[in-house]
């Protein structure tokens, strides 16, 4: 999931934020990521305060995001505090807060794994599990399309092939990226150049183009 909320969820929650927002256009704007948090926050406030049961529920969810995001929701405070306001006195439920919102923010409440903190960490995680025919580790570096491909190539594959695959594998050299997504070309067996796609989730890179 490249951005917190789907399209549709974001449409809802641009709504409810601009109906709530006070006028801040004397305030600095929080980087993209930061906003994500932001606009996040107002809405698992708002879904807390309209969306009858909801507070019990994400309850959990709740504590952990606050303590994981901690620094964004006091640099931002300002900014942040009158929508939280808003949000709470809102009445009206929105068809966003469900429980499978809650399960799909749900890791990004969690501190990241500071193993995949970069790409080139990520990628240096991912050639020593095959060196050493770590299937686990080897796939918790993936996500996506890579990982719903290697799965099945990883299990299939003896502990002599993964190692002689991890060996065979040369330098990463990215190409391309921004904060979100990176793009790279890798040297594998045969001296063969392929690509390499890296997904920024959580602040974890997961490889997931391979």
């Amino acid at each position: 999931m490249r951005r917190m909320l789907t399209v549709g969820a974001a449409l809802l929650l641009l709504a409810a934020a601009a109906a709530a927002a006070p006028d801040l256009d004397d305030q600095p704007r929080p980087p993209k990521r930061s906003r994500e948090v932001l606009d996040t926050t107002v809405l698992l406030e708002r879904c807390r305060a309209a969306q009858p049961g909801f507070a019990e529920r994400s309850e959990e969810v709740y504590q952990a995001w606050r303590l994981r995001h901690a620094g964004t929701l006091a640099a931002f405070d300002k900014q942040l505090a009158p929508r939280i306001r808003a949000a709470r006195r809102a009445t009206t439920p929105l068809s966003l807060c469900t429980d499978a919102w809650l399960q799909a923010i749900a890791p990004l409440a969690q501190p990241p794994d500071p193993r995949f903190s970069s790409v080139e960490k990520t990628w240096s995680v991912f050639v020593e599990a095959l060196k050493s025919a770590d299937r686990d580790t080897a796939m918790r570096c993936l996500t996506g399309r890579a990982e719903d491909q290697w799965k099945a190539r990883v299990d299939a594959l003896s502990n002599e092939d993964l190692r002689r695959i991890g060996v065979a594998i040369r330098g990463l050299r990215i190409q391309w990226g921004d904060d979100y997504e990176k793009e790279g070309i890798v040297e594998g067996e045969d001296h063969r150049v392929g690509g390499v796609g890296f997904v920024n989730r959580n602040d974890e890179w997961k490889i997931q183009a391979l």
